[in-house]
């Protein structure tokens, strides 16, 4: 526990190895616990072998994108479902945002600050109990 909270455990899915170890420093810097995988499949794999908390995945991925990721993670572990926060570095396509309005799932831009990678973590852990 880091400030009265106990640690969570988080999955970083990104295929840009740079950005997941940034945002893994991040929520280390928060008293998380943080693996990561670089695309939606292995993530998959670990999700399924391992219990994580939270759920930070790019949108854009090869093998298996993060909206294919959401929809494996409905159908095997719903109760994870409000706790994954998507992340994309290009402008939302109308059709995502329709997406994102319909499942609720929070989007961080990048590049992005630290401050509202720590938000939304609390956000996300807040809704998914």
């Amino acid at each position: 526990m880091r400030g009265g909270r106990r640690v969570t455990r988080v999955l970083v899915v990104d295929d840009e190895p740079w950005i997941a170890e940034v945002l893994a420093r991040m929520l280390e810097d928060e008293g998380h616990k943080v693996e990561t995988a670089p695309n939606g499949a292995i993530a998959l794999a670990k999700i399924t072998e391992e219990a994580f908390d939270l759920i930070v995945c790019d949108v854009h991925m090869p093998d298996l994108n993060g909206l294919g990721l959401y929809d494996e993670v409905k159908r095997l572990r719903p109760d994870l479902l409000p706790r994954i926060v998507f992340m994309t570095g290009s402008a939302l396509s109308p059709a995502m945002e329709g997406y994102l309005a319909r499942t609720g799932v929070p989007c961080l831009s990048k590049p992005f600050k630290e401050e509202d990678v720590q938000r939304h973590a609390r956000e996300a852990m807040k809704s998914g109990g």
